[in-house]
């Protein structure tokens, strides 16, 4: 059996001054059992260059990019809201362990 993983969802919209510092905290996570799910919800900054930039590099997470025309964060979250166990990431950062104490807690299971 595939061991689950978790999603971590972060809907934007014009937040690429902020952005890089939640992938610096998901960078340094200690369990990378996870893949950071981002949702432009029509951004007109360089929210989608600073991301593939970062889809180019290899990473020890994966990350899933959709944009789709502006509707608001509850039409951004409707896009993958079918994710088994998903985590909302709308913060600057994560600490570097709370992810790993979240998966070994509520993944692991």
């Amino acid at each position: 059996m595939d061991k689950m993983r978790l999603s971590i969802l972060t809907p934007t919209y014009n937040r690429s001054y902020i952005l890089p510092k939640l992938f610096e905290s998901l960078c340094t996570q200690s369990n990378h059992n996870f893949e950071w799910v981002i949702i432009d919800d029509g951004s007109t900054d360089d929210t989608e260059e600073l991301v593939s930039n970062w889809i180019s590099k290899e990473l020890k997470f994966d990350i899933k990019y959709h944009k789709k025309k502006n509707g608001g964060k509850h039409t951004a979250m409707n896009v993958f809201g079918n994710r088994k166990l998903q985590l909302l990431a709308i913060k600057n950062t994560i600490a570097s362990t709370n992810l790993d104490h979240f998966i070994n807690e509520f993944v692991m299971r």
